[in-house]
């Protein structure tokens, strides 16, 4: 399937972009919030437009999220 990166790198899908560089999307040029995490999920898919990606292909991005948040609770548990 063709791309869907377009020039100066935007990725156009409906009526959003992402820019993977700045890490923003924008629907309709207004800017769109993302957690890291969502963002994270969302260039794994659009990297691999027009392909199926599993849970096991998603799930290391969910393990290293969860793991991240393991330390943040044990750091704060620790210093009240």
């Amino acid at each position: 399937m063709a791309s869907l990166r377009t020039p100066p790198g935007l990725i156009r899908f409906g009526p959003f972009a992402l820019d993977p560089t700045s890490r923003e999307l924008r629907k309709r040029r207004h800017l769109v919030r993302l957690q890291p995490l969502a963002l994270a999920v969302l260039l794994l898919l659009t990297d691999r437009a027009g392909q199926v990606v599993s849970r096991e292909e998603i799930h290391p991005l969910l393990v290293g999220e969860a793991a991240g948040l393991s330390e943040i609770l044990k750091f704060h548990s620790r210093h009240p």
